[in-house]
């Protein structure tokens, strides 16, 4: 299949319906998935069949390319160029340098123990107020468990990220903007930002650090 048409689908569907309030984690992101897993069976099976003892001339390699592309199992010459299955992301570090990170690295965060782990680097790393931690963690631990978060000034129906489980291989960056997207159309966070902005920036600030410590490892 075609999973660039099928990710031009899923843009459309979202321009008529709707966001995605999982930052694409419902449709967008299995697909890219999809997607770079091809290519990769596609790379692995040119890898098998290109000769290593002798260089063919250009006119030769045209030829099998094409007989190639004519195999059942083959994609159309229209298919994307092959890429590597990992696409390397800029995640930016607190003192504004840059540090990239593989989609492997990231999704071996999924797991990690956000509610524990995030206490811990507020009181002895960030060292907040109690107030101030007490304040992020309660809405961190509601999007940890999917509740979604019911921000004040909101239609009373209205939760942000209700059915999504958040964990710390997330885009925040995605999600902001996304809370920016929902400020933009139920109205502003009456509670000036505490409600859903400050919760998830933090959110952001300790992925990156996170990731940090683990390169220094």
């Amino acid at each position: 299949m075609d999973f660039d048409d099928m990710l031009n689908e899923a843009k459309a569907q979202e321009a008529k319906h709707g966001q995605d309030p999982g930052s694409g984690w419902a449709m967008r992101r299995p697909i890219t998935y999809l997607r770079n897993y091809q290519r990769y069976v596609l790379e692995e099976k040119l890898r098998k069949v290109q000769p290593t003892a002798v260089t063919p001339s250009p006119r030769a390699n045209k030829r099998k390319q094409d007989d190639a592309f004519h195999q059942p199992e083959a994609v159309a010459s229209s298919a994307p160029p092959i890429k590597p299955a990992a696409k390397k992301q800029k995640v930016a570090k607190p003192q504004s340098e840059e540090i990239e990170v593989s989609e492997e690295e990231l999704e071996a965060l999924e797991n990690h123990d956000i509610v524990s782990g995030m206490t811990e680097w507020l009181e002895n790393v960030v060292k907040v107020s109690k107030t101030n931690k007490r304040n992020i963690m309660i809405k961190v631990e509601k999007l940890s468990q999917g509740t979604g978060l019911q921000v004040h000034g909101w239609p009373s129906d209205i939760y942000f990220m209700k059915g999504y489980k958040v964990n710390l291989s997330m885009d925040f960056d995605d999600m902001l903007k996304e809370e920016k997207a929902y400020e933009t159309k139920y109205g502003k966070d009456k509670s000036n930002g505490w409600g859903l902005r400050h919760p998830v920036s933090n959110l952001r600030k300790y992925q990156k650090y996170v990731l940090e410590e683990k390169l220094r490892k």
